[in-house]
């Protein structure tokens, strides 16, 4: 019911009824707080829930890590992660992958790649989520050539670039003016049979248009209506901006 002040009041009223939260109240509980973005009080809970010998279970520890990550406080990130393997929580990959975003949210792509390449020796496998928000970590701080050294991994983890992978690559040519690159991995997608959405367009018409190929570029608007897709504001303004 979204009444999540009223969740913690009753929470804290168990305490008055002399009744000890299990561990499913206070995973219940944290979820609560968390989604709130109340970190300070969801990082008491955890405390509490220590001192009550009641663990958090994988998906609420993956959650607090996030919260860390969100606030910028990596240490206590990592010191939670090391904390989930001594209580024989083993953390996976999506709590990994947690980390590795907030990394590279906050521009620490190379504590993010290092983190990626401890998981894979621990034997967590990464998902191809994890792959691409290493890639567009990688990609927003102007790195595209190791962006495109991933792929190799990529491919021998077994997984194929999806179309989230291919704008996050695409994107990075644009920005670093490699634009001829850029329009080959455009035509590698379409062969690939991946179809691109307003988001890839968008990224190709800017991309054309800052090359001084405008032609091309509305070319490709149409082609976008052709496709039944609707451009957004910023489609035409790259277009615009150009003329």
């Amino acid at each position: 019911m979204d009444l999540a002040e009223e969740a913690i009041q009753c929470f804290d009223r168990m305490y008055e009824f002399d009744c000890e939260p299990d561990a499913h109240a206070y995973n219940t509980i944290l979820k609560i707080v968390l989604k709130k973005d109340l970190f300070v009080l969801a990082f008491s809970l955890y405390n509490v829930m220590l001192w009550s010998n009641s663990l958090p279970d994988d998906h609420r520890f993956t959650l607090l890590i996030g919260g860390f990550c969100k606030i910028g406080n990596f240490n206590a990130a990592l010191e939670m992660l090391d904390d989930m393997s001594k209580r024989a929580v083993l953390p996976d990959v999506k709590t990994y992958t947690a980390i590795i975003y907030g990394l590279c949210q906050w521009k620490k792509v190379d504590e993010a790649f290092r983190l990626f390449n401890t998981m894979k020796e621990n034997g967590c496998l990464p998902t191809l989520r994890c792959y691409n928000v290493l890639i567009n970590g990688f990609r927003k701080n102007g790195r595209t050539d190791e962006a495109l050294s991933l792929l190799s991994l990529l491919r021998i983890d077994g997984f194929a670039l999806n179309l989230q992978s291919y704008c996050s690559l695409i994107n990075s040519f644009i920005h670093a003016k490699r634009y001829s690159e850029a329009y080959v991995w455009y035509t590698k997608m379409f062969k690939r049979g991946i179809v691109p959405d307003v988001t890839l367009y968008a990224i190709m018409i800017r991309g054309l248009s800052e090359e001084g190929r405008v032609g091309e570029a509305a070319k490709m608007l149409d082609e976008m209506i052709g496709m039944g897709l609707v451009p957004d504001a910023y489609c035409y303004n790259a277009l615009i901006t150009s003329v």
